[in-house]
């Protein structure tokens, strides 16, 4: 479908726009302008598609991956409006994919303020989906289960080191989430 798919690069434009600041960028800011107003808020409705918000999250974490984290005060608004926009809209997308890169990168995106580091997670953490004993659990659940079904286990394996595996697979996934349990 033409439409989708020009909806998508269009998506994927407007992402990269918001990480016009960078040095890298600048190679291309006379190609690419950084993102208009009007363009966070056609991003905004953009991400009330789950194509749209996966692209969105990928360009950000393929950015995270640069080690640029230090982000301009306008982009940090502007990352905090989209990341609570995905992040109230919960309950309607059920997206716990989103909600595990989001909480990621939340904790890596920061703007200084006053000389400290703040981090974007400040901007998101008050939303009430991370006061509720469901999100977490479930979350938990995803979480678990993701790795689980990504785990090899060999055709010749013995129950107790299936049951060893599965047991270290849920204890690495525990500790983090309940340190973001704790942070938010």
């Amino acid at each position: 479908n033409l439409t989708i798919e020009e909806e998508k690069l269009r998506c994927k434009f407007l992402s990269l726009k918001i990480l016009t600041f960078t040095p890298i960028s600048k190679l291309y800011s006379d190609k690419i302008p950084p993102i208009t107003d009007e363009e966070v808020d056609e991003l905004e409705k953009m991400i009330d598609k789950k194509i749209n918000r996966i692209i969105f999250i990928q360009k950000l974490s393929q950015f995270r991956n640069r080690g640029i984290f230090q982000i301009p005060e306008r982009e940090y608004k502007i990352l905090s409006k989209l990341f609570n926009k995905i992040i109230i809209n919960f309950d309607k997308n059920i997206d716990y994919e989103c909600m595990i890169n989001i909480i990621i990168l939340s904790q890596t995106y920061y703007v200084i303020k006053e000389g400290k580091k703040e981090y974007l997670q400040k901007e998101i953490m008050d939303n009430n989906i991370f006061k509720t004993e469901k999100f977490w659990e479930t979350y938990a659940n995803y979480s678990i289960m993701k790795e689980i079904s990504v785990c090899p286990v060999g055709d010749n394996a013995e129950d107790e080191d299936i049951q060893t595996k599965y047991s270290n697979i849920v204890f690495t996934q525990l500790v983090p989430i309940t340190n973001n349990m704790i942070d938010f």
